[in-house]
């Protein structure tokens, strides 16, 4: 309207108060509707989020069910009976309590709610943990720490945890824990299970349709993380917290019932439901977007819109006619209110009447003068702002950045264009954890000031140290409107550093002072190495020629069992000689320095293969080479590893009558710079291998392949002392790569290795 003639304007005003009486019928419709159907949603909401209550209340029935009715079983409550079953037949090492474990493997193949389930002892150690593999992975020997195995000490009862990182699987979970008591009723461990989240959040989702439902249910915990949800499980995984949506702080706090409200994760309007979930401090919600549920009366809003335009086109084409008389007056009013408006504040109106337009006229002058005093002053503090040395952003109340000044850009790099309308996530380093930005953020959505040290990062990529103060900015009617954050660098760390590089330095020369320390022992070390080694041996050489001799010259004379006793002596004293030298090859190990150079690997296999041609004598054997790119290695280290690798693949195809063995490479999926003939590379990693059709190994014993003297089949069928597979991973963990292997029973094994 602001560019109508006053002529036009008056004969609308007949318009508008006729539309007026047609526009609060209207609204008055409108309004109705909206209540009415907001009430019919709510009421629907109320219903949706009790059924949906009702299904999770039958999940964790059953998951809890399950638990205290087997926590009475004999195999559960019995921790001291003996073995009825050998663990070996199940695949499983010695010392496994089997008949427990049977209960629990049952559990987890009927139940189907539960992703594992361990048992604890009274003291929170880990008796038991199925399936065993995770038993293996478990980062922590006892769970005494937690809350849950708290409060279910402390209350005798059965518990359901919050959401809390596993310390098994390393993912989000939750627990069910019950007693298992004794017969003079105290508690002598925990029966639990983790419970499987992906599924929790599958609970009533059959009739949801859409990868975004704009209907849909979830869980939260004590604290308001997110357990499960219907139509986003990754909020699950991320452990979203859900604590400042309305809804839930409600039934967080034992209240039920439904409002309409915005949600601040998914940044919308909703209406939502809510109540606490009975036999747990839980929240249940239940959401519908706003946009659907309100759709009709928005369509009613827009037929009435139509029909007032329609009359008021009407009353404009019968209002044409009225005079234009009391405009002339206003002309002069109009053209100087124009010129001020565009910004020529010096400009006055000269209406000399003192009827109502002179008193308007007098009102522009002093708008005029007030608003020319109000800009200087604007720029003034504008230019104290801009010329400032800390750093200055103003965001709005959401965190969009709206003003930066020159010290800002200085600092983190980022023009003001590259930030403006932005969120200052960009400056995000990643070193403070969720915990720290909501503790900032609940201290300026309060009203309050925040003020600590941040580490933020620039726009090249580098990180700083800065102390900020964020200051929350009201308007007149009290609520917030901006945030101004101050950004400072502290001169004591510049003194910090300086006192650091002094202590580097000093550092380093204590640095050579032990190395100087440490060769002098190692040549102590070799030193006695060789002692030990010619100690040992002598008698052991005393030992074979002694047998050698009594079993050339009086062979005769012995009896067929002695001289079998004889030869098994000579056996035992070669192979205690052997394993003297495969003890201090591996202990020399960590003191030869390496001598890093290009090498070729498919020369080594090569040799490797030649001088193992003994042991392929009299055999078929189909051996496969692949194509090896060069690496960066110990030439002479590297080929102890393909000699004990490819050895020991001769060794245990030894039964096969076809004797299948493959030395090939593969590439790794991930990257890395390494610097070759000291030139930085991007080069594609990869792993060797060995692979071969023979005995193989059962996986649950995996992780003792690589300890010295350990051993997975008997020294009857196959010989060796253990340490060739020790030594193995020794000079691969020196070259900075790993080794691992896979395997199957009697389907042949396959040993991984980088450098």
């Amino acid at each position: 309207m602001r560019g109508l003639k006053l002529s036009v304007k008056l004969p609308l005003l007949f318009v508008a108060a006729t539309v007026l009486v047609a526009g609060i019928g209207s609204v008055l419709a409108v309004s109705m509707g909206h209540d009415i159907l907001r009430t019919q949603s709510m009421d629907a909401s109320v219903i949706a989020v009790q059924n949906y209550a009702s299904a999770v209340g039958f999940y964790l029935d059953d998951a809890r069910s399950v638990l205290e009715t087997t926590a009475h079983l004999p195999e559960i409550t019995d921790f001291t009976s003996a073995q009825s079953i050998d663990p070996a037949l199940h695949g499983l090492p010695a010392g496994v309590d089997t008949p427990k474990r049977d209960v629990a493997a049952r559990i987890l193949e009927h139940s189907k709610v539960f992703e594992y389930v361990m048992l604890l002892r009274a003291d929170g150690s880990i008796y038991l943990l199925e399936p065993y593999d995770l038993q293996v992975k478990a980062s922590r020997p006892d769970l005494a720490f937690t809350g849950w195995y708290k409060q279910l000490m402390s209350d005798g009862a059965t518990v359901i945890s919050d959401l809390h990182i596993s310390i098994v699987t390393q993912r989000p979970t939750v627990v069910i824990a019950t007693p298992v008591l004794g017969a003079n009723g105290q508690i002598i461990g925990i029966w639990a299970g983790a419970l499987k989240l992906s599924e929790l959040s599958q609970i009533g989702t059959a009739g949801l349709t859409g990868k975004t439902p704009q209907r849909y249910g979830y869980i939260t915990d004590g604290r308001g993380l997110i357990i499960a949800h219907q139509a986003n499980s990754k909020y699950v995984e991320q452990q979203t917290d859900f604590s400042t949506v309305p809804p839930v702080r409600a039934a967080l706090a034992g209240q039920r019932g439904a409002l309409q409200f915005f949600d601040p994760i998914g940044r919308a309007d909703e209406l939502g439901a809510y109540m606490p979930l009975a036999g747990s401090h839980w929240a249940v919600v239940y959401e519908e977007s706003t946009q659907i549920a309100f759709a009709p009366i928005e369509e009613l809003a827009r037929d009435l819109a139509l029909l007032g335009a329609g009359e008021a086109i009407l009353l404009i084409l019968s209002s044409v006619a009225i005079t234009r008389q009391i405009t002339g007056p206003l002309k002069q009013l109009a053209i100087t209110a124009q010129a001020i408006s565009a910004g020529d504040l010096t400009r006055r109106i000269e209406v000399r009447s003192k009827d109502e337009l002179g008193l308007l006229a007098d009102e522009f002058n002093q708008m005029a003068a007030s608003l020319g005093q109000a800009i200087e002053r604007l720029r003034l503090q504008g230019a104290a702002l801009e010329s400032a040395a800390n750093a200055i952003v103003i965001t709005d109340r959401e965190g969009a950045v709206r003003w930066v000044n020159a010290a800002f850009t200085a600092l983190t790099g980022y023009t003001a264009e590259e930030v403006i309308g932005r969120n200052p996530r960009v400056l995000k380093s990643g070193k403070q954890d969720a915990a720290f930005y909501r503790n900032l953020w609940e201290t300026i959505l309060a009203g309050q000031v925040w003020h600590g040290e941040i580490i933020n990062r620039r726009k090249d990529g580098s990180q700083y140290t800065e102390e900020m103060t964020i200051t929350p900015v009201r308007d007149e009617r009290g609520e917030i409107t901006h945030y101004i954050a101050i950004k400072q660098n502290i001169t004591e760390r510049k003194q910090a550093e300086e006192e650091i590089q002094k202590l580097n330095a000093e550092l380093e020369q204590r640095v050579v002072q032990r190395t100087a320390q440490l060769e002098a022992a190692n040549k102590e070390l070799e030193a006695f190495s060789y002692t030990v080694s010619h100690d040992l041996r002598a008698p052991l050489r005393a030992i074979d020629g002694f047998s050698r001799v009594l079993l050339e010259k009086y062979a005769a004379q012995l009896p067929t069992e002695a001289q079998r006793y004889q030869q098994m002596v000579r056996g035992n004293a070669r192979q205690m000689g052997q394993l003297i030298d495969d003890l201090l090859t591996f202990s020399r190990l960590s003191r030869q320095p390496l001598k890093i150079q290009t090498v070729t690997p498919a020369d080594l296999v090569r040799q490797v293969l030649q001088d193992l041609r003994q042991e392929q004598e009299g055999r078929r054997i189909e051996m496969t080479i692949g194509d090896f790119p060069p690496c960066q290695a110990d030439p002479a280290l590297l080929r102890q590893v393909w000699i004990n690798l490819i050895a020991n693949a001769l060794k245990y195809t030894r039964k096969r009558e076809v004797a299948r063995i493959e030395v090939g490479v593969m590439p790794m999926t991930d990257s890395r710079w390494q610097m070759v003939d000291n030139q930085q590379t991007d080069i594609q990693p990869c792993a060797y291998f060995v692979r071969d059709n023979g005995v193989g190994f059962d996986m649950r014993y995996a992780d003792k392949l690589f300890g010295v003297f350990q051993r997975l089949h008997r020294m009857e069928e196959y010989e060796g002392t253990g340490v060739g597979l020790a030594i193995v991973q020794r000079i691969i963990h020196r070259h900075g790569g790993r080794v691992w292997a896979e395997a199957e029973v009697d389907k042949g094994a396959t040993f991984y290795f980088t450098v």
